[in-house]
């Protein structure tokens, strides 16, 4: 699979750029219910420049203290992902096991915080052994900003098209595939657009995600408002598109 697939796919969904369809339209009434709608993607992106740029750290129960930079705040902060919190990682589960009660949105935020310390790893000079001897055999590899970036920016926007109670909830729709549509195509059209562009097996949530981070509206303000201004044209473009195909778990 490549961004050429990746693109197609984004055609048979959504059509030409600008160009409405029955699908977009539909996705986009969805993203008005809960509060990313064109006048919130608006006001992001006409006041993102007066913002000062700045970093936060999160306390987290399993990976400690995760440092987000500025893009990362700007997408863990939009409706999109905080509408997570409200969904339960582990589905039914909390009612046999009540501790087992965290959401999508820890969940995704927890993987932000792997991804970066893979990164930081792997950019690291020399690793140090317990003796505190550094490995002169580590060769540390070059990883620019934008590569950093779809790298975190997947982590967090891998679950953002879970449905509620997660996975059970793909498994009662996809058993009436006759009744179920997502927006207006029926589910089997819409798994048999993403298998033609070469997405094989997917999971529903996993298609879901990758339709919104396909969709025209977040395209504009992922492109506008969360990466950083200093990138070059081209890879502003093309971003959205590294990062559905990072979800799919297929190097751009």
């Amino acid at each position: 699979m490549s961004i050429e697939d990746i693109r197609r796919l984004r055609l048979d969904w959504f059509g030409l750029p600008n160009q409405s369809t029955s699908f977009a339209d539909a996705l986009n009434r969805a993203f008005d219910e809960i509060g990313f709608s064109d006048a919130y993607v608006d006001q992001r992106i006409k006041g993102g420049a007066d913002r000062p740029r700045r970093t936060k750290v999160v306390k987290d129960n399993v990976w400690g203290m995760i440092e987000l930079d500025e893009s990362a705040i700007r997408l863990l902060d939009c409706p999109i992902l905080q509408r997570l919190r409200r969904i339960r990682q582990l589905g039914f589960s909390y009612l046999t096991y009540p501790s087992a009660e965290h959401s999508r949105f820890v969940h995704s935020l927890g993987m932000f915080g792997v991804i970066s310390r893979f990164i930081q790893s792997a950019t690291r000079d020399g690793l140090v052994d317990k003796i505190g001897e550094a490995n002169q055999d580590y060769k540390a590899h070059s990883i620019s900003l934008s590569d950093r970036l779809d790298l975190q920016h997947a982590a967090l926007l891998h679950d953002s098209g879970h449905l509620p109670f997660s996975h059970a909830s793909e498994v009662a729709v996809q058993s009436l595939p006759a009744l179920a549509c997502v927006g207006t195509l029926p589910i089997d059209e819409f798994f048999g657009l993403a298998d033609k562009a070469g997405v094989r097996h997917p999971k529903l949530a996993e298609l879901l995600s990758i339709a919104i981070v396909l969709s025209p509206r977040f395209q504009r303000f992922y492109s506008n408002y969360v990466r950083p201004s200093t990138e070059n044209q081209t890879t502003l473009a093309n971003a959205a598109l590294r990062v559905a195909s990072l979800i799919m778990g297929k190097p751009p």
